[in-house]
């Protein structure tokens, strides 16, 4: 028989004292593997960045959430110093501490070198530095050519990096791409084959509400949970209002009609506001957003200006 197989009897089991999962984050971060999914520019590198802020400063998450204070490791594979210099200010003076507040245990990785074998990197870094959490922002970037594809390369991949959070104890976070396809099953949305999903432990989908779809992260966002270890819930987040850095809510919000908007967008031009006034009283959408409602306004007045005055030519 071989030595890997272990039995255990059903009365054994029942009287094994086995401690309950402690949670990084109450209800969205708890050991073990989690892939965070969404599309690109709705704002996921900034959500994790502030979730890796509040883990390492033990702050609760959206003003509501618990957080254990945990080392943090963030391979931010995408990004460069600057950027994430400009990220965590902005983080820091949004934070709810009352002061600009940078973490000595939130440790940052924006390069894994040449290295084969990410995965063993990574393993070595937990080992000799104990990171209890460690976000991978992106997949992509730690999977070599050769481990995508198929179900069983994409499942080996993440059963590999799932063994990792297993064995080491760790919160492992690995963002990834949704894709464009629409589908009723919310996980098939998530970029790749099942096997993805299938070896992970939780999934936290993300997705834009609001129709300020080119303002990178304003509006509402989505954040759908889905688990083994995590309880199904849906959260609605509310990014940049004075209560912090988000605003977290299980109720979906009431949102107004693009004809609404448009409308009350046109109502403030006529009363001599401009963009940029018109933006922030209307919630603190985009100048852009606002643009293109007037635009649109304006050339429905027009169209509907013709067809009176062809009405006119033909009376």
């Amino acid at each position: 028989m071989s030595k890997d197989l272990r039995i255990i009897s059903a009365s054994d089991l029942f009287r094994k004292n086995i401690p309950e999962l402690k949670y990084n984050i109450q209800h969205l971060v708890v050991p073990g593997l989690t892939i965070l999914a969404a599309a690109p520019k709705v704002g996921k590198s900034y959500l994790i960045c502030y979730l890796g802020y509040c883990m390492a400063t033990g702050q609760k998450a959206f003003a509501k959430l618990s957080t254990r204070k945990s080392k943090v490791l963030f391979l931010a594979l995408e990004d460069n110093e600057r950027r994430l210099q400009a990220r965590l200010a902005e983080i820091a003076n949004a934070s709810l501490l009352g002061a600009v507040n940078i973490p000595e245990n939130l440790h940052l990785v924006t390069s894994l070198g040449e290295n084969k074998d990410s995965i063993q990197v990574i393993k070595r870094l937990i080992n000799k530095e104990g990171y209890e959490v460690v976000i991978i922002d992106i997949l992509q970037r730690i999977a070599k050519p050769e481990e995508t594809g198929s179900y069983k390369k994409e499942y080996t991949l993440v059963k590999r990096l799932k063994e990792l959070a297993d064995n080491t104890k760790t919160s492992i976070i690995a963002v990834h791409h949704t894709n464009k396809r629409y589908s009723k099953a919310a996980l098939d949305a998530i970029s790749g084959t099942r096997g993805l999903v299938g070896a992970c432990d939780n999934v936290l989908l993300l997705s834009r509400e609001s129709e300020e779809s080119l303002s990178s992260r304003r509006g509402v966002l989505k954040m759908n949970i889905q688990g083994r270890d995590l309880d199904s819930n849906c959260f609605y987040l509310e990014y940049g209002t004075k209560e912090g850095f988000y605003t977290l809510s299980e109720e979906e919000p009431i949102r107004e009609t693009k004809n609404e908007k448009m409308e009350q967008a046109w109502q403030l031009s006529q009363e001599g506001y401009k963009q940029d006034e018109i933006a922030k009283l209307m919630g603190n959408i985009s100048q852009g957003y606002v643009s293109r409602l007037l635009k649109e306004k304006k050339a429905l007045l027009d169209k509907k200006k013709n067809q009176d005055d062809a009405e006119d030519t033909e009376q």
